[in-house]
Parts: structure tokens; C-alpha cells; sequence
């Protein structure tokens, strides 16, 4: 009982500094260039002679740490591990968790680019 408490306290903590970094870091998602309306495809794409993205030239999450490098903090989610619950239709990369699992590179539907709206998304996959 004591271990659930404890591992519940854990995700509440996390979640909930994860909402604090996405409110304190309004700006960080406006790159235009990187994943906006004028976007230059080649930072993240390989693209081939008909001018279509085809594949990723680095693995999703050396691609997006590799911009965003405060994002491998201990506070921050898990990468690349296989889910041990139900996603409910987020996405997976190989059936592994990635950045791209809860935002999304391509649109800016909610805060941070996130899926969900920050509040709602860590309860997508976490019954607290």
C-alpha cells in the first residue's frame, strides 16, 4: 500500500510540474521555421527527389532533445519505453512512448503543442 502512495505522489508530482513548465514556457513553442506554417521540413526530414518527407534524419526523441535538451530532466516523462498501459490512441513510435506521443511536431492545437490540453492529457493514460 505504502509502495502505490508513493508511486501515485510520483505522478501527481510530475504531472504537475509539467504543467508549470508548459505555463512558463509559453514562447517556446512559436518557431515558425522549426514546426509552424513556414517550416523548413530538412531540420527534422529526409526528403526525397519529389520533394516528400520519407523518414526522420535522427531518431524522434535525439531530434527534438536535441533543441529542446532541458527536456531530459529527471522531472520530465520517460522515452522510448513501452507503455505498461492503455494510450488511448496516442501515438507510439515502434510501441515505444516519445515526445511525439503526447505533442504534436505538425500543429499547435493546445499549449506546448501538446495533443490535449495539459490538464486532461497525463489522464489519457493515468488514473490518479
Amino acid at each position: 500500500m505504502k509502495a502505490i502512495y508513493l508511486l501515485l505522489t510520483r505522478i501527481s508530482i510530475f504531472c504537475f510540474l509539467s504543467v508549470l513548465a508548459i505555463s512558463d514556457n509559453s514562447d517556446a513553442y512559436k518557431l515558425e521555421e522549426v514546426h509552424g506554417t513556414t517550416q523548413d521540413c530538412t531540420i527534422c526530414h529526409i526528403i526525397n527527389a519529389k520533394n516528400e518527407a520519407v523518414g526522420l534524419i535522427q531518431p524522434i526523441t535525439d531530434l527534438c532533445t536535441g533543441c529542446h535538451p532541458d527536456r531530459i530532466a529527471p522531472s520530465e516523462h520517460i522515452n522510448d519505453v513501452t507503455p505498461s498501459m492503455d494510450v488511448n490512441g496516442l501515438p507510439l513510435t515502434d510501441s515505444k512512448m516519445t515526445c511525439v506521443t503526447c505533442h504534436d511536431s505538425h500543429e499547435k492545437k493546445h499549449k506546448a503543442m501538446l495533443r490535449a490540453d495539459p490538464k486532461d492529457l497525463c489522464l489519457l493514460c493515468h488514473d490518479f
